[in-house]
C-alpha cells in the first residue's frame, strides 16, 4: 500500500495492492506506483501513449539517465539479498 505522510511516501510491497506501471511525462521514462485492488503481485500497467501524471499515480519516479535505473536495480537486489538471508535463518531454526 502507497502511504504519504507530510514526512515520506511509503510503499509497502507484497500484497498485491500496489500497481507498477511505467510510462513517460514530457517524453521522460518513469515508474509508477499506485494503489489498487489486491491482485496478483507481479501484474503490471502500461500506460506509455499516455502521460503518467494524468493517473492517479501517488507515487512517480523519472529518470534521464541510465546510470540512475542502475542504481534502483542494485538496491533491489541487496533488498533481495537481505530478504533472501532472512528467510535463510528461518529455515534454520
Amino acid at each position: 500500500m502507497v502511504t504519504l505522510t507530510e514526512e515520506i511516501a511509503l510503499l509497502e510491497f507484497g500484497t498485491g495492492d500496489i500497481l507498477v506501471g511505467y510510462g513517460t511525462t514530457g517524453g521522460v521514462p518513469a515508474l509508477t506506483f499506485s494503489n489498487t485492488e489486491k491482485k496478483e503481485v507481479g501484474s503490471t500497467f502500461n500506460d506509455e501513449t499516455n502521460d503518467v501524471f494524468n493517473l492517479d499515480n501517488p507515487v512517480v519516479l523519472t529518470f534521464t539517465n541510465e546510470k540512475s535505473i542502475d542504481v534502483i536495480i542494485k538496491g533491489l537486489e541487496k533488498v533481495r539479498a537481505i530478504m533472501h538471508n532472512q528467510k535463510l535463518e528461518e529455515d534454520v531454526k
